[in-house]
């Protein structure tokens, strides 16, 4: 097992089980799994008092899904974000003045807003949503009893004993899990290929390959390297971080290797940030880059569902403590404003009615781009930092396969012939399509139906225009059989004639760019920095860098400010 200070276990550093306990918080014991058939009989209780689903699982969809998008629905916030004054006239012409008093509001329902409720679960907070099922990027659907992920799919071991490990287990989540420990494979010129980074695909420049990854492990393991963790927890490491920060990914590794990489891991490599952070490893930066890429060479979690298992479970044993009213899906916040006795926070909710709601303290989990436009009187240095982040999209196309198939693997990469020309991005994406395929049965197969999810991430701006489109879905939704029915499918030994159906998921803006300097030049620090003592930030985009982990590490840092805020 690797002792590395990965982002798997960086919980352990921070001293969360400590800083939690000395605040006050209710980290572990208050609600404990009471094993599959607890968990599934709490799933019940993920309902509105009126009778509306939030489950970040939907488990309503029928053999042949509707063809529509799921995912991101931009509607209700293009329409009351974009234009404030348009909504609060046809809402009544003001902001009504609030009709409760609670201790805190929680504005965003994906995993930094669950794990922040979840840890201020004595406080009983409300937790406003604008979408209609909570859980952020971290979604899923089910078919035939196979949760897939239409998101985030997987993450990083926790350390043994560490806090994360033991919220993991307090929630049931060490029960669903299969640990992924092995290479993903790769799909080059229509054969699948396990053992890429000993050098299979290219064994006259093996040691090219070999090199590379070597220098990875050492990362991972801290064999005379260091482990850029993010976010930072040791100031120790702090100069350096900030050293690789100010580089790409690609040039870091260039300078590491004494010259340009082996075209095919140029490849794998652009393929990998497309997918995960849905932009050029010539855009990221190498702290960024290493703390992903190397992370992979350690063991990886796997639920049913992709991380949407985590978001379910956490909102199962929340939904134990406080009242269903306090979860609010459709709820969009537009307004907070900070008071000399609280915050109020406006918002418009299902019915698109204007409220208010007065709390002592509000912790904003939704993104920066978001948290910009409706906090008021925000400082024009957190206001330009925020303009220094970037959001990407992605499209997820799940494909529905009848009969199981017989592959040990979790992640495919589409290495095709191995090189990828990278003069303009948008042509090269648009013409790679996918970047890899995951068997999303891998956690729990089934002998009669098999899931692949295939990730498409599209690391340019003009992106977001396209998949709102209004011909969009049938756009892509060819491209992506047109692509399993060529290449994809074919290369895996499966026969296309097999699929039952390919569902659609989209991201608009999810995924924040780890842009070269967002940690070194001190736009993180800046943006996410408690606003008057009674704003508290918990996303992901706190740090640039999309992972559970960021979500959790920023709510075990904030939830702890959040309490001692409470007695104060």
């Amino acid at each position: 097992m690797s002792q590395s200070m990965s982002r798997r276990d960086a919980l352990k550093v921070v001293g969360a089980s400590g800083a939690l306990a000395a605040a006050g918080l209710p980290v572990f014991g208050c609600a404990t799994s009471k094993g599959h058939s607890g968990l599934d009989a709490a799933k019940n209780l993920l309902v509105t008092p009126d009778g509306r689903d939030f489950n970040p699982v939907d488990r309503t969809l029928p053999h042949l899904a509707p063809r529509l998008f799921a995912g991101e629905n931009p509607e209700k916030g293009h329409r009351v974000l974009w234009d404030v004054k348009a909504a609060v006239a046809a809402g009544g012409g003001k902001i009504p003045e609030p009709t409760e008093r609670v201790p805190v509001v929680i504005v965003g329902g994906g995993l930094g807003g669950l794990f922040s409720a979840y840890f201020l679960r004595q406080h009983q907070p409300v937790v406003l949503e604008a979408q209609a099922r909570l859980g952020g990027n971290c979604r899923a659907e089910s078919w035939h009893g196979i949760d897939y992920a239409i998101g985030a799919a997987y993450f990083m071991e926790p350390a043994h004993g560490s806090p994360l490990g033991k919220i993991y287990a307090e929630i049931g989540i060490d029960k669903l899990w299969r640990v992924k420990g092995d290479e993903d494979p790769v799909l080059f010129e229509g054969k699948v290929h396990k053992a890429f980074w000993d050098g299979e695909t290219d064994p006259a420049r093996a040691p090219e390959i070999k090199r590379l990854h070597r220098y990875f492990l050492d990362v991972l393991n801290e064999n005379g390297q260091v482990f850029p963790d993010i976010p930072i927890l040791d100031p120790n490491k702090r100069a350096y971080i900030d050293s690789i920060d100010k580089v790409s990914f690609r040039a870091h590794l260039e300078k590491v290797l004494g010259g340009p990489l082996h075209p095919h891991a140029e490849k794998i490599l652009s393929l990998y940030m497309w997918s995960t952070f849905a932009c050029t490893f010539d855009e990221a930066s190498a702290a960024a880059g290493l703390n992903a890429y190397a992370s992979e060479f350690g063991e990886v979690f796997v639920t049913p569902g992709g991380n949407a298992a985590v978001a379910e479970n956490l909102l199962c044993h929340l939904m134990r403590t406080i009242p269903p009213a306090n979860i609010r899906p459709s709820c969009l916040a537009f307004d907070v404003a900070v008071k000399d006795d609280g915050v109020v926070v406006a918002y418009e909710d299902q019915n698109q009615q204007l409220c208010s709601i007065h709390a002592q303290v509000v912790v904003m989990a939704c993104p920066k781009f978001i948290a910009g436009r409706i906090l008021e009187d925000i400082e024009p240095e957190r206001a330009a930092a925020i303009k220094r982040l970037r959001y990407n999209s992605y499209l997820v196309g799940n494909v529905l396969l009848d009969g199981p198939v017989e592959a040990d693997v979790y992640d495919v990469f589409l290495l095709g012939d191995g090189h990828v020309d990278l003069k303009d991005i948008q042509k090269a994406t648009d013409r790679q399509r996918s970047a890899d395929a995951i068997f999303a049965t891998f956690a729990r197969p089934d002998k009669e139906r098999t899931v692949l999810s295939l990730y498409r991430g599209m690391p340019y701006p003009e992106a977001r225009t396209a998949v709102y489109g209004d011909d969009s879905f049938d756009t892509y939704r060819r491209d992506f059989e047109n692509q399993l029915i060529s290449e994809s499918l074919p290369g895996l030994g499966i026969d296309p004639k097999r699929i039952v159906d390919v569902r659609l998921a989209r991201f608009g803006h999810p995924m924040p760019v780890p842009a070269i300097g967002m940690i070194a030049e001190g736009v993180c620090d800046t943006i996410r920095k408690p606003f008057r003592e009674r704003v508290f930030f918990v996303e992901q985009d706190n740090w640039a860098y999309a992972a559970l982990e960021t979500s959790a590490i920023e709510a075990v840092t904030y939830c702890a400010e959040v309490e001692k805020r409470l007695r104060a």
